[in-house]
Protein backbone atom coordinates (compact mmCIF):
# COMPACT_ATOMS: atom_id res chain seq x y z
CA UNK A 1 0.00 0.00 0.00
CA UNK A 2 3.01 1.97 0.50
CA UNK A 3 4.31 1.93 -2.38
CA UNK A 4 1.16 2.50 -4.84
CA UNK A 5 0.47 5.62 -2.41
CA UNK A 6 3.95 6.56 -3.23
CA UNK A 7 3.66 5.77 -7.26
CA UNK A 8 3.30 8.15 -9.53
CA UNK A 9 1.60 6.07 -11.66
CA UNK A 10 -2.46 6.70 -10.37
CA UNK A 11 -5.08 3.51 -11.33
CA UNK A 12 -8.42 4.52 -11.94
CA UNK A 13 -11.76 2.04 -12.05
CA UNK A 14 -13.68 3.17 -15.34
CA UNK A 15 -16.00 0.98 -16.64
CA UNK A 16 -16.05 -2.09 -14.50
CA UNK A 17 -12.14 -2.51 -15.81
CA UNK A 18 -8.46 -1.01 -14.54
CA UNK A 19 -6.37 1.12 -16.28
CA UNK A 20 -3.25 2.98 -15.50
CA UNK A 21 -2.54 6.59 -16.73
CA UNK A 22 0.28 7.70 -17.23
CA UNK A 23 1.90 10.58 -14.98
CA UNK A 24 1.54 14.11 -15.88
CA UNK A 25 4.35 15.55 -17.10
CA UNK A 26 5.17 18.14 -13.97
CA UNK A 27 4.26 22.16 -14.56
CA UNK A 28 7.02 24.16 -14.59
CA UNK A 29 5.45 26.76 -13.30
CA UNK A 30 4.47 24.68 -9.98
CA UNK A 31 6.99 25.31 -7.36
CA UNK A 32 6.54 22.78 -4.24
CA UNK A 33 7.04 25.01 -0.95
CA UNK A 34 10.29 22.02 -0.27
CA UNK A 35 11.49 23.20 -3.63
CA UNK A 36 11.82 26.54 -2.36
CA UNK A 37 15.94 27.94 -1.24
CA UNK A 38 16.16 27.22 2.65
CA UNK A 39 16.91 30.92 3.00
CA UNK A 40 13.73 31.51 1.07
CA UNK A 41 12.13 29.10 3.67
CA UNK A 42 13.32 30.89 7.05
CA UNK A 43 12.29 34.11 5.59
CA UNK A 44 8.78 32.43 5.33
CA UNK A 45 9.13 31.27 8.64
CA UNK A 46 10.10 35.02 9.59
CA UNK A 47 7.13 36.65 8.04
CA UNK A 48 4.93 33.85 9.99
CA UNK A 49 6.53 35.22 13.50
CA UNK A 50 5.26 38.45 12.59
CA UNK A 51 1.59 37.80 11.99
CA UNK A 52 -0.82 37.84 14.50
CA UNK A 53 -3.14 35.29 14.42
CA UNK A 54 -6.63 37.09 13.52
CA UNK A 55 -9.33 36.71 11.04
CA UNK A 56 -10.87 40.28 11.28
CA UNK A 57 -10.43 43.85 11.26
CA UNK A 58 -11.58 43.92 15.08
CA UNK A 59 -9.31 41.68 16.40
CA UNK A 60 -6.38 43.28 14.33
CA UNK A 61 -7.19 45.88 16.03
CA UNK A 62 -5.93 44.30 19.44
CA UNK A 63 -2.17 43.79 18.27
CA UNK A 64 -1.39 46.95 16.28
CA UNK A 65 -2.03 50.19 17.44
CA UNK A 66 -3.18 51.18 13.49
CA UNK A 67 -1.66 54.45 12.45
CA UNK A 68 -1.64 55.87 16.66
CA UNK A 69 1.49 56.84 18.37
CA UNK A 70 -0.10 56.29 21.63
CA UNK A 71 -2.60 53.50 23.10
CA UNK A 72 -5.83 53.32 23.36
CA UNK A 73 -8.80 51.19 24.40
CA UNK A 74 -9.21 50.21 20.90
CA UNK A 75 -5.43 49.58 19.93
CA UNK A 76 -4.28 48.34 22.87
CA UNK A 77 -1.18 46.53 21.12
CA UNK A 78 -1.72 42.83 22.62
CA UNK A 79 1.36 40.65 22.63
CA UNK A 80 1.69 38.19 19.70
CA UNK A 81 3.21 34.80 20.52
CA UNK A 82 5.37 35.26 17.26
CA UNK A 83 6.97 32.33 16.41
CA UNK A 84 6.20 30.36 19.42
CA UNK A 85 2.95 30.40 17.88
CA UNK A 86 3.27 28.06 15.62
CA UNK A 87 4.90 25.07 18.18
CA UNK A 88 4.22 22.09 15.33
CA UNK A 89 6.62 23.82 12.46
CA UNK A 90 9.47 21.20 13.17
CA UNK A 91 6.66 17.99 12.97
CA UNK A 92 5.65 18.92 9.79
CA UNK A 93 8.27 16.97 7.91
CA UNK A 94 12.03 16.72 8.14
CA UNK A 95 13.09 19.36 5.87
CA UNK A 96 10.94 21.86 8.08
CA UNK A 97 12.69 20.66 11.15
CA UNK A 98 16.25 20.50 9.40
CA UNK A 99 15.84 24.20 8.44
CA UNK A 100 14.53 25.63 11.54
CA UNK A 101 17.59 23.81 13.59
CA UNK A 102 20.28 24.98 11.00
CA UNK A 103 22.63 27.91 11.89
CA UNK A 104 21.07 30.14 9.43
CA UNK A 105 17.97 30.06 11.53
CA UNK A 106 19.30 31.45 14.72
CA UNK A 107 20.06 34.83 13.73
CA UNK A 108 16.85 34.96 11.23
CA UNK A 109 14.40 33.99 13.31
CA UNK A 110 15.57 34.29 17.06
CA UNK A 111 16.45 37.90 17.43
CA UNK A 112 12.67 38.52 19.05
CA UNK A 113 10.97 35.17 21.67
CA UNK A 114 7.79 35.91 23.16
CA UNK A 115 6.96 33.53 26.16
CA UNK A 116 3.48 33.45 26.43
CA UNK A 117 2.92 30.90 29.23
CA UNK A 118 -0.85 30.71 28.73
CA UNK A 119 -0.37 29.97 25.16
CA UNK A 120 2.93 27.33 26.28
CA UNK A 121 0.11 25.55 28.70
CA UNK A 122 -2.46 25.30 26.02
CA UNK A 123 -0.13 23.90 23.67
CA UNK A 124 0.82 21.36 25.97
CA UNK A 125 -2.23 20.21 25.91
CA UNK A 126 -1.75 18.75 22.23
CA UNK A 127 1.62 17.52 23.23
CA UNK A 128 2.16 15.14 22.05
CA UNK A 129 -0.36 15.82 18.96
CA UNK A 130 -4.15 13.94 20.01
CA UNK A 131 -5.70 15.95 17.72
CA UNK A 132 -3.71 16.94 14.48
CA UNK A 133 -6.86 17.37 12.48
CA UNK A 134 -9.89 17.30 15.47
CA UNK A 135 -10.86 19.58 17.22
CA UNK A 136 -10.96 18.19 21.03
CA UNK A 137 -14.41 18.59 22.65
CA UNK A 138 -14.48 21.07 25.75
CA UNK A 139 -14.71 18.26 28.13
CA UNK A 140 -11.33 16.55 26.62
CA UNK A 141 -9.58 20.22 26.69
CA UNK A 142 -10.49 20.58 29.82
CA UNK A 143 -9.60 17.27 31.60
CA UNK A 144 -6.16 17.63 29.32
CA UNK A 145 -5.08 21.03 30.91
CA UNK A 146 -6.00 20.08 34.05
CA UNK A 147 -2.91 18.05 33.82
CA UNK A 148 -0.53 20.22 32.00
CA UNK A 149 2.45 21.53 33.89
CA UNK A 150 4.99 24.07 32.80
CA UNK A 151 8.60 22.99 34.06
CA UNK A 152 10.86 26.66 34.30
CA UNK A 153 13.99 24.39 32.81
CA UNK A 154 11.98 23.92 29.27
CA UNK A 155 12.27 28.08 29.61
CA UNK A 156 15.47 28.34 30.49
CA UNK A 157 16.89 25.76 28.11
CA UNK A 158 15.30 27.45 25.16
CA UNK A 159 16.47 30.25 25.76
CA UNK A 160 20.34 29.04 26.69
CA UNK A 161 20.05 27.68 23.05
CA UNK A 162 19.59 31.00 21.26
CA UNK A 163 21.16 33.23 23.70
CA UNK A 164 23.94 34.73 21.66
CA UNK A 165 21.18 36.17 19.08
CA UNK A 166 18.05 37.41 21.55
CA UNK A 167 17.66 40.60 21.84
CA UNK A 168 14.20 41.31 22.29
CA UNK A 169 12.35 38.99 25.22
CA UNK A 170 8.53 39.58 26.25
CA UNK A 171 7.48 37.24 28.96
CA UNK A 172 3.49 37.27 29.46
CA UNK A 173 0.06 35.88 31.01
CA UNK A 174 2.57 34.38 33.70
CA UNK A 175 -0.20 34.72 36.35
CA UNK A 176 -3.58 33.56 33.67
CA UNK A 177 -5.39 34.76 31.08
CA UNK A 178 -9.13 35.78 29.73
CA UNK A 179 -10.41 32.81 28.28
CA UNK A 180 -13.22 33.44 25.24
CA UNK A 181 -16.13 32.86 27.55
CA UNK A 182 -14.77 36.05 29.42
CA UNK A 183 -13.60 34.02 32.91
CA UNK A 184 -10.41 34.27 34.32
CA UNK A 185 -7.97 31.52 34.21
CA UNK A 186 -5.16 31.13 36.58
CA UNK A 187 -2.16 29.75 35.28
CA UNK A 188 -0.19 30.40 37.99
CA UNK A 189 0.18 27.44 39.91
CA UNK A 190 0.36 25.61 36.78
CA UNK A 191 4.39 26.43 35.85
CA UNK A 192 7.38 26.82 38.14
CA UNK A 193 8.87 29.91 36.43
CA UNK A 194 9.23 32.80 39.49
CA UNK A 195 11.34 35.27 40.37
CA UNK A 196 14.34 32.98 40.91
CA UNK A 197 13.83 32.04 37.49
CA UNK A 198 13.68 35.31 35.73
CA UNK A 199 17.08 36.37 37.51
CA UNK A 200 18.77 32.78 35.80
CA UNK A 201 17.66 33.50 32.44
CA UNK A 202 18.49 37.44 32.40
CA UNK A 203 22.02 36.93 33.74
CA UNK A 204 22.18 34.66 30.92
CA UNK A 205 21.14 37.73 28.32
CA UNK A 206 23.92 40.30 28.60
CA UNK A 207 23.11 41.75 25.21
CA UNK A 208 19.57 42.29 25.67
CA UNK A 209 18.39 45.17 24.12
CA UNK A 210 14.73 44.97 24.81
CA UNK A 211 12.64 43.79 27.59
CA UNK A 212 8.26 43.52 28.43
CA UNK A 213 7.00 41.82 31.65
CA UNK A 214 3.23 41.71 30.81
CA UNK A 215 0.66 40.33 33.27
CA UNK A 216 3.05 38.97 35.25
CA UNK A 217 1.99 40.11 38.43
CA UNK A 218 2.77 36.48 40.06
CA UNK A 219 6.70 37.64 39.38
CA UNK A 220 6.63 40.18 41.97
CA UNK A 221 4.45 38.85 44.85
CA UNK A 222 8.00 37.26 45.93
CA UNK A 223 9.84 40.75 45.64
CA UNK A 224 11.05 42.89 42.97
CA UNK A 225 12.44 41.95 39.75
CA UNK A 226 13.60 45.20 38.73
CA UNK A 227 16.99 44.97 40.60
CA UNK A 228 17.88 42.10 38.71
CA UNK A 229 16.68 44.00 35.51
CA UNK A 230 18.75 46.92 36.31
CA UNK A 231 21.68 44.50 35.68
CA UNK A 232 21.11 44.80 31.72
CA UNK A 233 23.14 48.13 31.04
CA UNK A 234 22.52 47.64 27.63
CA UNK A 235 18.69 47.31 27.71
CA UNK A 236 17.32 50.40 25.30
CA UNK A 237 13.68 49.76 26.25
CA UNK A 238 12.14 48.36 29.47
CA UNK A 239 8.01 47.47 29.47
CA UNK A 240 5.95 46.78 32.94
CA UNK A 241 2.70 46.36 31.84
CA UNK A 242 -0.68 45.34 33.58
CA UNK A 243 1.22 45.64 37.10
CA UNK A 244 -1.59 45.07 39.94
CA UNK A 245 0.93 45.98 42.71
CA UNK A 246 2.52 48.39 44.66
CA UNK A 247 6.28 49.20 42.92
CA UNK A 248 8.41 51.24 45.98
CA UNK A 249 10.34 53.76 45.34
CA UNK A 250 13.56 52.26 46.38
CA UNK A 251 13.38 49.34 43.79
CA UNK A 252 11.72 51.72 41.41
CA UNK A 253 15.29 53.83 42.01
CA UNK A 254 17.30 51.05 40.46
CA UNK A 255 16.21 51.71 36.98
CA UNK A 256 18.15 54.72 37.32
CA UNK A 257 21.43 52.39 36.17
CA UNK A 258 19.75 51.87 32.79
CA UNK A 259 21.29 55.22 31.23
CA UNK A 260 20.95 53.09 27.61
CA UNK A 261 17.36 53.05 28.26
CA UNK A 262 15.17 55.46 24.83
CA UNK A 263 11.64 53.75 26.37
CA UNK A 264 10.47 53.03 29.74
CA UNK A 265 6.89 51.88 30.28
CA UNK A 266 5.70 51.28 34.11
CA UNK A 267 1.73 51.03 33.69
CA UNK A 268 -0.66 49.91 36.23
CA UNK A 269 -4.16 48.37 35.69
CA UNK A 270 -6.91 49.78 38.54
CA UNK A 271 -9.47 47.41 39.41
CA UNK A 272 -12.71 48.38 41.32
CA UNK A 273 -11.45 52.26 41.22
CA UNK A 274 -8.72 50.93 44.91
CA UNK A 275 -5.94 52.86 44.14
CA UNK A 276 -3.15 50.84 45.61
CA UNK A 277 -1.64 49.64 42.53
CA UNK A 278 1.67 51.26 40.58
CA UNK A 279 4.51 53.57 41.46
CA UNK A 280 3.38 57.01 43.39
CA UNK A 281 6.37 59.17 42.60
CA UNK A 282 9.23 59.25 40.62
CA UNK A 283 13.01 58.78 42.01
CA UNK A 284 15.64 60.75 41.89
CA UNK A 285 17.93 58.13 40.17
CA UNK A 286 15.63 58.91 37.10
CA UNK A 287 17.72 62.03 36.35
CA UNK A 288 19.99 59.99 34.94
CA UNK A 289 17.88 58.33 31.95
CA UNK A 290 18.67 61.41 29.92
CA UNK A 291 18.52 59.05 26.46
CA UNK A 292 14.95 58.44 27.24
CA UNK A 293 12.53 59.42 24.30
CA UNK A 294 9.40 57.52 25.35
CA UNK A 295 8.17 57.44 28.66
CA UNK A 296 4.60 55.88 29.72
CA UNK A 297 3.18 55.97 33.39
CA UNK A 298 -0.17 54.61 32.41
CA UNK A 299 -2.69 53.90 35.36
CA UNK A 300 -0.99 54.70 38.10
CA UNK A 301 -3.54 56.55 40.00
CA UNK A 302 -1.83 56.96 43.20
CA UNK A 303 1.18 59.61 41.53
CA UNK A 304 -0.24 62.96 42.19
CA UNK A 305 2.98 65.17 40.97
CA UNK A 306 5.86 64.63 38.52
CA UNK A 307 9.43 66.72 39.64
CA UNK A 308 9.73 70.12 38.40
CA UNK A 309 13.70 68.44 37.11
CA UNK A 310 12.13 65.76 35.48
CA UNK A 311 11.50 67.76 31.75
CA UNK A 312 15.27 68.93 32.20
CA UNK A 313 16.92 65.94 33.05
CA UNK A 314 14.98 64.58 29.82
CA UNK A 315 16.05 66.62 27.05
CA UNK A 316 14.95 64.17 24.44
CA UNK A 317 11.68 62.94 25.75
CA UNK A 318 9.36 62.97 22.76
CA UNK A 319 6.14 61.01 23.80
CA UNK A 320 4.50 60.93 27.34
CA UNK A 321 1.62 59.17 28.51
CA UNK A 322 0.16 59.36 31.62
CA UNK A 323 -3.50 58.01 30.94
CA UNK A 324 -5.53 57.39 34.19
CA UNK A 325 -3.23 58.76 36.39
CA UNK A 326 -6.12 60.12 37.91
CA UNK A 327 -4.25 62.01 40.76
CA UNK A 328 -1.79 63.23 38.64
CA UNK A 329 -1.30 67.04 38.66
CA UNK A 330 -0.38 68.66 35.02
CA UNK A 331 -0.15 71.74 36.11
CA UNK A 332 3.45 71.96 35.00
CA UNK A 333 2.86 69.63 31.93
CA UNK A 334 3.57 72.61 29.92
CA UNK A 335 7.05 72.59 30.98
CA UNK A 336 7.63 69.56 28.28
CA UNK A 337 7.82 72.06 24.99
CA UNK A 338 9.70 69.18 23.40
CA UNK A 339 6.99 66.64 23.48
CA UNK A 340 5.69 65.45 19.92
CA UNK A 341 3.07 63.43 21.39
CA UNK A 342 0.74 63.35 24.77
CA UNK A 343 -1.70 61.61 26.17
CA UNK A 344 -4.30 62.07 28.50
CA UNK A 345 -6.78 59.94 28.17
CA UNK A 346 -9.20 59.08 31.22
CA UNK A 347 -8.28 61.87 33.53
CA UNK A 348 -11.93 63.39 33.97
CA UNK A 349 -10.65 66.73 32.87
CA UNK A 350 -13.20 69.37 32.11
CA UNK A 351 -11.76 72.87 30.95
CA UNK A 352 -13.69 75.52 32.44
CA UNK A 353 -16.75 74.59 34.76
CA UNK A 354 -18.10 71.19 35.08
CA UNK A 355 -20.75 70.01 32.97
CA UNK A 356 -24.27 70.16 34.28
CA UNK A 357 -25.21 66.53 33.24
CA UNK A 358 -22.02 65.28 35.21
CA UNK A 359 -23.11 67.25 38.12
CA UNK A 360 -26.21 66.13 38.08
CA UNK A 361 -25.35 62.30 37.61
CA UNK A 362 -23.11 62.38 40.03
CA UNK A 363 -25.98 63.51 42.63
CA UNK A 364 -28.67 61.31 41.62
CA UNK A 365 -25.99 58.18 42.91
CA UNK A 366 -24.76 59.76 45.87
CA UNK A 367 -21.26 60.61 44.97
CA UNK A 368 -18.50 63.40 44.28
CA UNK A 369 -18.11 64.44 40.61
CA UNK A 370 -14.21 64.02 40.15
CA UNK A 371 -13.36 66.37 38.07
CA UNK A 372 -9.51 68.39 37.16
CA UNK A 373 -8.82 71.12 35.09
CA UNK A 374 -7.02 70.68 31.69
CA UNK A 375 -4.72 73.37 30.94
CA UNK A 376 -3.64 75.02 28.09
CA UNK A 377 -1.45 73.09 25.91
CA UNK A 378 -1.11 75.93 23.13
CA UNK A 379 2.95 76.12 24.50
CA UNK A 380 3.41 72.66 23.28
CA UNK A 381 4.10 74.04 19.77
CA UNK A 382 5.84 70.52 18.62
CA UNK A 383 2.68 68.62 19.48
CA UNK A 384 2.28 66.72 16.79
CA UNK A 385 -0.41 63.81 18.71
CA UNK A 386 -2.74 64.56 21.46
CA UNK A 387 -5.10 62.07 23.46
CA UNK A 388 -7.77 63.46 25.53
CA UNK A 389 -9.96 60.64 24.62
CA UNK A 390 -12.46 59.45 27.92
CA UNK A 391 -12.44 62.72 29.92
CA UNK A 392 -15.32 64.85 30.84
CA UNK A 393 -14.89 67.87 28.29
CA UNK A 394 -18.29 69.75 27.49
CA UNK A 395 -16.87 71.57 24.35
CA UNK A 396 -13.43 72.16 22.51
CA UNK A 397 -10.87 74.43 23.94
CA UNK A 398 -10.33 77.39 21.92
CA UNK A 399 -6.79 77.16 21.95
CA UNK A 400 -7.05 73.31 20.68
CA UNK A 401 -8.56 74.79 17.33
CA UNK A 402 -4.82 76.95 17.02
CA UNK A 403 -2.85 74.34 17.64
CA UNK A 404 -2.72 73.60 13.25
CA UNK A 405 0.41 71.28 13.98
CA UNK A 406 -1.54 68.55 15.40
CA UNK A 407 -1.49 65.18 13.03
CA UNK A 408 -3.56 62.94 15.24
CA UNK A 409 -6.09 63.94 17.85
CA UNK A 410 -8.44 61.90 19.69
CA UNK A 411 -10.88 63.42 21.39
CA UNK A 412 -13.70 59.80 21.92
CA UNK A 413 -15.17 59.43 24.64
CA UNK A 414 -15.80 62.66 25.85
CA UNK A 415 -20.04 61.77 26.65
CA UNK A 416 -20.41 65.54 27.46
CA UNK A 417 -18.49 67.46 24.89
CA UNK A 418 -20.77 69.35 22.63
CA UNK A 419 -20.10 71.34 19.72
CA UNK A 420 -22.34 74.20 19.25
CA UNK A 421 -20.14 76.51 16.79
CA UNK A 422 -18.86 74.84 13.73
CA UNK A 423 -15.45 73.69 13.71
CA UNK A 424 -14.09 75.35 10.35
CA UNK A 425 -10.58 75.73 12.07
CA UNK A 426 -9.68 72.56 11.76
CA UNK A 427 -9.66 72.69 8.15
CA UNK A 428 -5.90 74.58 8.84
CA UNK A 429 -4.85 71.73 10.16
CA UNK A 430 -2.28 71.08 7.24
CA UNK A 431 -0.94 68.10 8.68
CA UNK A 432 -4.15 65.88 10.17
CA UNK A 433 -4.89 62.77 9.57
CA UNK A 434 -6.43 61.27 12.19
CA UNK A 435 -9.37 62.69 13.77
CA UNK A 436 -11.64 60.44 16.03
CA UNK A 437 -14.73 62.29 17.45
CA UNK A 438 -17.07 58.89 18.58
CA UNK A 439 -19.22 58.62 21.45
CA UNK A 440 -19.63 62.61 22.27
CA UNK A 441 -22.67 64.60 23.04
CA UNK A 442 -23.66 61.34 24.60
CA UNK A 443 -27.85 61.82 25.62
CA UNK A 444 -29.82 58.99 27.47
CA UNK A 445 -32.29 59.30 25.28
CA UNK A 446 -31.37 57.57 22.28
CA UNK A 447 -34.50 57.18 20.82
CA UNK A 448 -33.95 60.11 18.69
CA UNK A 449 -31.58 63.50 18.84
CA UNK A 450 -32.14 66.18 20.72
CA UNK A 451 -31.78 69.88 18.80
CA UNK A 452 -28.42 70.30 20.82
CA UNK A 453 -26.67 66.80 19.96
CA UNK A 454 -28.15 67.46 15.82
CA UNK A 455 -25.89 70.92 15.46
CA UNK A 456 -22.61 69.13 17.35
CA UNK A 457 -23.09 65.99 14.82
CA UNK A 458 -24.23 68.16 12.13
CA UNK A 459 -20.92 71.30 12.49
CA UNK A 460 -18.94 67.32 12.73
CA UNK A 461 -20.25 66.04 10.06
CA UNK A 462 -19.22 69.68 8.20
CA UNK A 463 -15.33 69.85 9.46
CA UNK A 464 -14.93 66.08 8.29
CA UNK A 465 -16.51 66.72 4.59
CA UNK A 466 -13.76 69.85 4.82
CA UNK A 467 -11.09 67.54 5.70
CA UNK A 468 -11.90 64.94 3.41
CA UNK A 469 -11.85 67.51 0.06
CA UNK A 470 -8.65 68.54 1.22
CA UNK A 471 -6.99 65.22 1.43
CA UNK A 472 -9.07 61.84 0.89
CA UNK A 473 -6.73 60.21 2.61
CA UNK A 474 -7.53 62.16 6.09
CA UNK A 475 -9.57 59.49 8.88
CA UNK A 476 -12.25 61.64 10.17
CA UNK A 477 -14.50 58.97 12.59
CA UNK A 478 -17.47 60.40 14.31
CA UNK A 479 -21.29 58.23 14.94
CA UNK A 480 -24.05 58.30 12.45
CA UNK A 481 -26.78 56.86 14.01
Amino acid sequence: MTQRRRSSARRLSYGGEARAVAPRAPDERTLHINDLPDALLIEIFRQLAQLPPVTTDEEQALYARGVLPFRTFEYPGEVHPGLRAYPFLAQVCRHWRGVLESREALPALWQDLVVDFAHELITGVHVPVRWSDVRPSDEEFREAFAAVRLQSHRVVDFVRERHQVLRRLTLTNSEGYWADDGEFVAVASKHTFNLGTLGILLGMLSQLQELSIVHCNDLFSSGSPLSTIAMLRGLRSLTLEDLQCRIYREPLAELGRLTQLTALAVNSTQRHGVFVFGIDCIPDTWKQLGNLRSLELRGNALLESLPDWLPGALPHLESLDVSACSRLDLRSITAWTQLTTLSLQAMDLVWGAAPPRLLTQAQQHGIVARVKQLPDLSPLRRLAALNLADNNLAEVPPWLLKMSGLEVLDLSGNFFLECQQPLNQLQTFKRLRWLDMRAVHVEADTSYWSPPKCTTMQNIAAVAKLLRRRNRHVRVMYDTS
